[in-house]
């Protein structure tokens, strides 16, 4: 539990240094500091601010397949992410050398090699709150739905 939490630190002092660091971020810095850590995956909880598209795999109304989402990602289609292009969390991911993209846990071509470097439970519309969650059939709710028992 404690390499959880000192993980989970980590990241949000990643992310904090990232987000807040004038000008170009020093990548050498970033992933000598994952290294000390021992920083082996970036698991990824929220919601649509970080969602890979988790959503369209589920029965529910809000999906991100349709334009403009996706319109400056790599392809340039629709990603079924509710964003552009790439999210903060693969930004942070390369930074430290890991990978471009961290995948959904629901995205139906994820490998288990996938799962190395981390995974997102993100999906938008998601909350705290079990009655949305359970109104728009969403995983979210405290991350209780049946799709994270594996």
């Amino acid at each position: 539990m404690l390499r959880v939490v000192l993980t989970l630190v980590l990241f949000l002092a990643l992310t904090l240094i990232v987000s807040t660091t004038p000008g170009k971020v020093n990548l050498l810095t970033l992933r000598k500091l994952a290294l000390r850590n021992n920083l082996t995956c970036i698991l990824v909880f929220g919601d649509s601010s970080v969602d890979p598209g988790n959503n369209n795999c589920l029965l529910m109304t809000f999906k991100g397949n349709f334009e403009p989402y996706g319109k400056n990602f790599f392809n340039g289609r629709p990603t079924r992410k509710f964003r552009n292009g790439r999210l903060p969390t693969n930004f942070i991911a390369e930074a430290i050398g890991f990978t471009k993209i961290i995948p959904g846990f629901l995205d139906p071509h994820l490998k288990k090699k996938n799962l190395l470097h981390g995974v997102r439970f993100a999906s938008a519309a998601s909350c705290y709150d079990d009655l949305t969650a359970n109104l728009t059939k969403q995983c979210g709710g405290g991350i209780a739905g049946n799709e994270w028992d594996d």
